[in-house]
């Protein structure tokens, strides 16, 4: 892996600020940590997870108690008499129920099997009567039969929402770190033109100072005077309007950190560029294992065979079976209602069977399949879509580059052909236009290179959005997950 190190573009301009400086990647982490956008990805994450353990909990046993106690009741009853008379009856009662309950999900059947125990009592106090009625235990059975079994698939689709909503926070991540870089490099390259004008200011001053002298001597026209005069101007014009870039790049960057307004931050490019070799197609199967989009795809699939398999069930008779077995009693009480308890057994089955509806259920299946078909069209449309833009990126990533290298070498002839030029006007051996001109392309060189260094930065942050992959330090971007 070779690297670029980025001494030249100091050489000229020594250190940019005195106060304590941030690096590209310090910048990046207090986003993931700080920014809004990070926030929100973390909330989503955990939105997610406990979306899977309810999920999860749903095939645990499920415990539950309840209840009525006291539920009293004072009124004036009516009743029909044996020759239709109604008769008003005043009643006074109490009335308590408890129950436990337990249930359990059966996932490879699609029914649940369930326990109780159940104790009640009953108070009558204008007849001074109390009764005692209870279930000490029943367990039993609950069974769809010839359903779709949606615990079946969603044993299968709710994983793969979790893996895909981990993936989605790794992305969100990476588009933070392209955002911030994009932010960082508007920022420094506005301290820099900052620093630029400002020397170029003072050399303009400088060479104002010695054309002034040279004028009085006679050796140079005043039309050559004026046109320095107008570069010293300019130069200080500069040096306000990037006095302005510095302060609205630096509060984007401050806002989008979620740091304090007054915040004024000072930034230094990396020292080392890495050159990162790519091969397509395996950089291609790195998207294919770790995007959050294909597993995306996934889940569309399973959800559409989903719909078929429901929509086939309810086109034909279905069944519902239940069956319960266990002990109950009643007495007046408590001593004696535990003892020899009866037996309580129960089984029912309930049948549905469609005789005619027009034709609705067969609609219902033929659409179901109808949007199947279109699901696996349109995914097979995205991944080939998404192929071909992954693959365009990857074959510019390389023209990137390429183009970083070429700044580099641009920014150091500008560099030195400016530095002949200023010797050689201090000399008398050039001109003003000259000098202007290797000036111009100075400044132009520099602001290129920074430029083209945040759209490698930009570059190779998507590289690792696009394929979730470290390609530094070649594996996978792995966020550890609670």
């Amino acid at each position: 892996m070779n690297k670029i190190t980025l001494i030249l573009l100091f050489l000229n301009y020594g250190v940019l600020f005195a106060q304590q400086q941030s690096t590209l990647f310090e910048i990046i982490e207090l986003a993931k940590t700080n920014s809004a956008k990070s926030k929100i990805a973390q909330l989503e994450l955990e939105k997610s997870q406990y979306g899977f353990k309810s999920f999860q909990a749903d095939y645990s046993p499920q415990i539950s108690a309840s209840g009525t106690t006291p539920a009293f009741d004072r009124r004036i009853q009516n009743t029909i008499q044996q020759d239709g008379s109604l008769l008003f009856t005043p009643i006074s009662q109490l009335d308590a129920f408890g129950q436990l309950s337990a249930r359990q999900k059966l996932g490879f059947t699609g029914g649940e099997v369930f326990a109780s125990s159940s104790l009640q009592r009953y108070e009558s106090f204008d007849k001074n009567f109390i009764s005692y009625n209870a279930t000490p235990g029943i367990i039993g059975v609950r069974q769809p039969i010839f359903k779709a079994n949606p615990y079946k698939w969603d044993k299968k689709i709710e994983p793969l929402k979790l893996e895909s909503a981990k993936k989605q926070y790794v992305e969100a991540m990476e588009e933070i770190s392209i955002e911030a870089s994009n932010l960082f490099f508007d920022l420094l390259l506005a301290q820099i033109s900052l620093n630029i004008a400002e020397k170029n200011r003072v050399l303009s001053d400088t060479l104002y100072n010695i054309a002034k002298g040279r004028y009085n001597l006679g050796k140079i026209a005043e039309n050559e005077l004026l046109q320095m005069q107008l570069s010293k101007m300019n130069a200080e014009s500069d040096k306000k309007q990037s006095e302005i870039n510095v302060q609205n790049t630096n509060s984007k960057l401050v806002r989008f950190l979620n740091m304090d307004k007054s915040t004024q931050l000072d930034l230094i490019l990396p020292e080392q560029i890495p050159l990162i070799t790519i091969d397509t197609e395996e950089a291609y199967q790195y998207a294919l294992e770790n995007k959050a989009r294909i597993t995306q795809f996934e889940i569309q699939k399973l959800e559409s065979e989903k719909q078929i398999a429901i929509a086939k069930s309810n086109n034909r008779y279905n069944a519902d079976l239940s069956a319960s077995y266990g002990f109950a009693n009643s007495a007046q009480n408590m001593n004696n209602l535990y003892q020899n308890p009866l037996n309580q057994q129960g089984v029912r089955l309930s049948l549905d069977i469609p005789l005619w509806n027009n034709g609705k259920n067969k609609s219902e299946v033929k659409i179901a399949r109808a949007n199947n078909e279109l699901i696996q069209l349109n995914i097979e449309q995205s991944e080939l879509n998404f192929e071909q833009e992954l693959k365009l990126f990857f074959n510019q990533f390389s023209l990137v580059e390429e183009q970083l290298k070429i700044s580099f070498i641009a920014d150091t002839i500008a560099e030195k052909r400016y530095d002949i030029a200023v010797k050689r006007y201090m000399i008398g051996k050039t001109g003003i236009t000259d000098l202007n001109i290797a000036l111009n392309e100075k400044n132009l060189a520099k602001r290129s290179l920074m430029q083209q260094l945040s759209i490698y930065w930009d570059s190779y942050f998507r590289l690792r959005f696009y394929t979730l992959y470290d390609f530094i330090d070649n594996q996978k971007i792995i966020k550890t997950l609670e």
